[in-house]
């Protein structure tokens, strides 16, 4: 049966009591004890319960002391009907106060420090807070500093950097422009993870402790694109080499496993005979863990008499477990694989270095490891569109984090591919932080993990948006329209011929682009039928830029789950659901 609450009916009961008899007292409380026992009275209010309570407030206590007496018996009562503890109450009482009175001294203190200060630091404490905002490079909001530097819009305007500054004082400034440049506008980097803080309540002792806010996913704008030549960049950004991975050679079998296996394969025949089972093992094929023996029944022999067995020959074996596959794939055997007493080594070099992955098409292609037989195992995570990694602890799960995003680095460039990374143990994904690809720095707490989660869900929208103004239904079409849009920008005419030459499609295909760029108001259509269609567009316009991919990477996905179970699961299922055509894929470990 359902355990119960001993407690809990007692409780109840002396609750609703409470309550109906301080309805009863209240009825009655607002007559004079002379006339509180009429039977008028009585029959129409409180009855004698409610005469003789009152009567007995308003003499011993009084009639103001007896409202107040009553609104405590009947918040008694709602806690006894809530089954609230009175620790409870105290402590989110005590947890409440404590929050309001940390706020009301921060914005006192606040204020106190505003007026304290001196007007003349204004100017100062902007300029200083504006550098801390923008990182290294120039303040160019600072009067001093503006004298000599030139601002990213007017650079971006002139689209050159050897034109006049701002005033004659910094005509001198002209000797090493591209120095000028790279001062001007900070790299491509992204906001310092130590940015402002908040306080995040932990526990149930209503403590208030700083944890850092979720880093804004920000990329550059497409002047300061043009300006700065990032788009550049990071087309031009070089992979990293092969040589960068340690290399594995794969290990011919010796003749110490050949023998193993020669006796094992002596082991299985005989434990299945000693079953009943005639059989015979054809061949074997040896694996980097595992070795699986292909085994022939002879007529009569029913599928499932091997695969009950399955305890038994892993005792014969003295192996730890085998997994009977039956019967292998397009062949009339069954496969029973059973682990190999040492195992090889998969090295990712070999996996990114053959020829499987490097031409597979896909730039989220993932090398996965090799199966039995050797051959490399390589899977695309658009297909899927979001993986969970799962396991018992101690079982690889770390190591197959590493190889997808190691898969990912050594195929797509920065502007193709983009992360976003949540380690709650900071161990495992900080050695990522401040690599090109990401769009935040690695985040840490859980409080800036779950506000990170809703900035890719806005994101999402937004891409979704994009969508909509085009007439795309996925990235793979908003990409063909940005490069359409590159193709055309500059061009006054354009055709569905310039469209197939210029981006080698077929004419379904740059018609299909065509139409994108007409609904998008990039091109405009003709007045007269069978003549070129106009472009509208600007090489430094926003819909240039391709679309990248966004993988978001969450590792200890239960511990985060234990800490913020409603908001994680809201965030996870929302871009789960509807991100596959944004092009924004989740990897969780557990």
């Amino acid at each position: 049966g359902v355990d119960r609450d001993p407690i809990a009916a007692p409780r109840l009961l002396i609750g609703i009591a409470l309550l109906f008899v301080a309805l009863l007292i209240g009825i009655h409380l607002n007559l004079s004890p002379e006339i509180a026992f009429e039977p008028d009275m009585l029959q129409s209010r409180g009855g004698y319960v409610g005469a003789a309570g009152a009567w007995a407030f308003h003499v011993v206590l009084g009639p103001y002391v007896s409202y107040v007496l009553l609104i405590g018996i009947v918040a008694v009562a709602l806690v006894l009907l809530s089954q609230w503890r009175l620790h409870q109450i105290f402590r989110k009482t005590r947890r409440a106060a404590g929050n309001g009175l940390r706020a009301a001294r921060t914005r006192v203190n606040a204020a106190v420090q505003r007026r304290t200060e001196p007007d003349e630091d204004t100017p100062k404490r902007k300029a200083r807070a504006r550098r801390e905002r923008n990182g290294p490079g120039v303040d160019l909001h600072d009067p001093e500093e503006a004298r000599t530097r030139e601002t990213p819009r007017q650079t971006a305007n002139r689209g050159s950097a050897d034109t006049d500054s701002l005033d004659s004082g910094a005509a001198t400034d002209r000797s090493a422009p591209r120095e000028r440049e790279a001062a001007v506008l900070p790299p491509p980097t992204l906001p310092d993870p130590a940015a402002e803080t908040q306080p995040v309540r932990s526990g149930d002792n209503g403590e208030v402790r700083d944890e850092p806010t979720a880093p804004e996913i920000t990329s550059p704008s497409p002047a300061q694109r043009k300006h700065t030549g990032i788009l550049t960049d990071e087309q031009n950004f070089k992979l990293p080499p092969i040589t960068v991975l340690t290399d594995f050679p794969e290990e011919a079998e010796t003749d110490k496993q050949r023998q193993e296996a020669t006796d094992r394969l002596m082991i299985l025949e005989d434990t299945l005979r000693s079953f009943g089972i005639e059989a015979t093992v054809a061949n074997y094929q040896r694996g980097p863990v595992v070795t699986r023996y292909e085994v022939e029944l002879d007529r009569g022999i029913r599928v499932n008499q091997v695969t009950s067995l399955a305890d038994n020959i892993a005792m014969a074996l003295a192996a730890t477990d085998v997994r009977i596959e039956a019967p292998i794939p397009g062949k009339s055997a069954i496969g029973i694989e059973v682990p190999n007493q040492k195992q090889s080594i998969v090295g990712l070099r070999g996996l990114i270095d053959c020829r499987e992955f490097k031409q597979h098409p896909s730039l989220l292609s993932i090398a996965l490891g090799r199966d039995i037989a050797g051959r490399p195992v390589i899977t695309d995570l658009v297909d899927m569109p979001h993986l969970l990694v799962a396991g018992a602890t101690n079982s690889g799960k770390s190591v197959c984090l590493h190889t997808i995003i190691l898969s990912f680095l050594m195929k797509a460039k920065p502007h193709e591919v983009r992360f976003i990374m949540i380690d709650p143990k900071r161990v495992e994904m900080s050695r990522y932080d401040g690599i090109p690809h990401l769009m935040a720095p690695v985040v840490h707490s859980v409080s800036a993990a779950c506000d990170v989660l809703r900035k890719a869900i806005r994101e999402m929208e937004k891409r979704y948006d994009k969508f909509s103004k085009i007439g795309a239904a996925s990235i793979e079409e908003y990409n063909l329209f940005s490069a359409g849009a590159r193709a055309v920008a500059g061009h006054k005419a354009v055709s569905v011929e310039f469209l197939q030459d210029q981006l080698q499609l077929d004419e379904r295909g740059a018609r299909r682009v065509l139409d994108m760029l007409h609904y998008g108001d990039v091109v405009e259509e003709p007045d007269v039928i069978g003549e070129d269609w106009t472009s509208l567009i600007q090489p430094e316009d926003e819909r240039c830029l391709p679309m990248p991919r966004v993988i978001i990477v969450i590792d200890e996905l239960a511990d985060l789950m234990m800490q913020a179970r409603a908001e994680f699961e809201f965030s996870i299922c929302r871009i789960a659901q509807l991100a596959r055509a944004t092009g924004i894929h989740l990897v969780i470990a557990t």
